[in-house]
């Protein structure tokens, strides 16, 4: 699958993140959704190893998808990240959550994008969701990636034409982050969550299904439709590639958190 996305950044200030709304909610016609999920970084080893233990898992609805982490794994270690969905009645409530191998989550992958071409200011990288997978803690483990960190993701989302607006922002726990932080079974207060930087940013987003000339070309109209429709409420920027770099390297900062974008209906190849 590939993705192809704008950037904007929206100031964290609660009168212009509710005007930002405002305006998509307006261009999409809808009130939109709002979703909370904590999320997981692993990294991968020094030396890419590949993802080869996966025994049990060929037969399973997400076999194929395994299968194809593995061929990207082997070549290059990466951030891989897993996604677990919270509510906010679960922040500073106490109730303890089940360990997170019991729980259905999402993992995703990411390739550093292809390279900006000109003045264009949309990205375009390939990207692998295994959803619906238990167990995922445990995997990455058996295949030594190693937890870094993990925060909680806020969104707010809409469609239009198959472009997903999506308008988020990242939060991370108080006090230090260890290792061990993966047993978390509560969460704290709402309030006590920190925005990791003072703004929001704005994702317009189209997926293909495969690559093709003619869907890539389908996909960036689209986009550049969906830019014209939004006026200049935004301002959309070329973002160099590298800040959505998920590739693992021995000179990468140990904190870096590549940025990571949710899901939208793909553009298909017709006839």
């Amino acid at each position: 699958m590939l993705e192809y996305f704008l950037t904007a950044f929206v100031p964290d200030e609660e009168d212009k993140v509710e005007m930002a709304r405002a305006v998509l909610q307006g261009v999409c016609a809808m009130s939109g959704g709002h979703e909370m999920k904590r999320v997981l970084m692993f990294q991968g080893p020094d030396r890419p190893d590949g993802f080869k233990k996966i025994k049990g898992l060929e037969k399973t609805p997400n076999g194929k998808s395994f299968a194809e982490l593995q061929r990207y794994l082997a070549k290059q270690s990466f951030f891989v990240r897993l996604e677990y969905p919270v509510t906010k009645q679960q922040f500073g409530s106490g109730l303890h959550f089940l360990p997170l191998d019991k729980e259905s989550g999402t993992l995703r992958w990411t390739d550093i994008p292809e390279p900006v071409k000109g003045e264009d200011v949309h990205i375009c990288r390939k990207t692998l969701d295994i959803d619906n997978q238990d167990n995922l803690v445990s995997i990455m483990g058996q295949n030594s990636h190693t937890f870094k960190r993990d925060f909680v993701e806020e969104s707010y989302i809409y469609a239009l034409d198959n472009v997903q607006y999506r308008l988020m922002r990242n939060l991370i726990f108080p006090g230090d982050v260890t290792p061990e932080d993966v047993r978390r079974d509560t969460l704290p207060p709402l309030s006590e969550l920190q925005p990791v930087v003072p703004y929001w940013t704005l994702h317009l987003k189209v997926l293909v299904a495969e690559p093709n000339p003619d869907l890539a070309t389908q996909a960036i109209n689209m986009l550049a439709s969906a830019r014209r429709g939004l006026g200049t409420c935004f301002d959309f920027k070329q973002v160099d590639r590298r800040f959505f770099d998920s590739r693992v390297s021995v000179n990468r900062a140990s904190n870096t958190t590549p940025q990571q974008l949710g899901k939208v209906i793909p553009v298909e190849k017709r006839g």
